[in-house]
């Protein structure tokens, strides 16, 4: 038989074989691995731009804990115009759908609450130039213990105030909870992750469509 370089064909190609077997078994793992680093990268940048604003909203113009919350649309509307002042917006789509994808869980099923303009049913969506897409609403106060696993302790409301979430690398996929989309509540105490109150029971439950709750988990909180 012919021989490469000391080596029969059988044994290059038997070699080749593993190679291609182990690469095929490493590769996926390591890729994933370098977008959950680079999501959680860009996850700690939005946060940054969230706080920020905040900060430079109650600076200029009045201090956030009088604003209102309450689920309507104009409450929203609201809220987004006086925190876009200190963000670079590229684009506003406000309630359609041209800023945001529908939401998945990790069981692959639509997340809950989501649609196609943001979460819950009159979310304000927006793209920064960043890239960063975010959207706005006002939740009650259930919604936010149960499925965004913060404390409604400290809440600005007693009974609902405002949620973000944001999707780091815009309408690029997988846009799934816990990958590339995470959430924030405003509370007195300021931006609190999702699941800090409840530890992200929630997130790794693949039976489900309800992974809110990852945020303080992805910020290794």
């Amino acid at each position: 038989m012919k021989k490469f370089f000391g080596f029969t064909l059988a044994e290059v190609l038997i070699t080749l074989g593993i190679i291609g077997v182990v690469a095929a078994i490493t590769i996926p793992t390591l890729m994933t691995k370098i977008s959950n680093a680079q999501n959680k990268t860009k996850l700690k940048a939005a946060y940054s731009i969230l706080s920020r604003a905040l900060k430079l909203a109650q600076e200029d113009d009045e201090d956030w804990r009088t604003w209102d919350y309450y689920h309507n649309p104009k409450c929203t509307q609201d809220i987004y115009n006086k925190l876009s002042k200190y963000m670079k917006v590229a684009q506003n789509c406000g309630m359609s759908n041209d800023c945001w994808m529908q939401t998945k869980a990790k069981n692959g099923q639509n997340a809950l609450y989501s649609n196609s303009n943001g979460l819950w049913d009159e979310s304000y969506s927006f793209i920064l130039m960043d890239g960063f897409a975010f959207a706005l609403d006002i939740w009650n106060d259930n919604n936010l213990q149960n499925v965004a696993g913060v404390s409604t302790n400290n809440l600005i409301n007693p009974s609902a105030t405002l949620v973000i979430a944001v999707d780091v690398n815009g309408k690029s996929r997988p846009n799934t909870l816990s990958k590339d989309v995470f959430m924030f509540v405003l509370t007195e105490k300021g931006l609190i992750p999702s699941g800090a109150g409840d530890k992200g029971k929630n997130c790794d439950d693949k039976s489900s469509n309800n992974n809110w709750d990852c945020t303080s988990k992805a910020l290794g909180r």
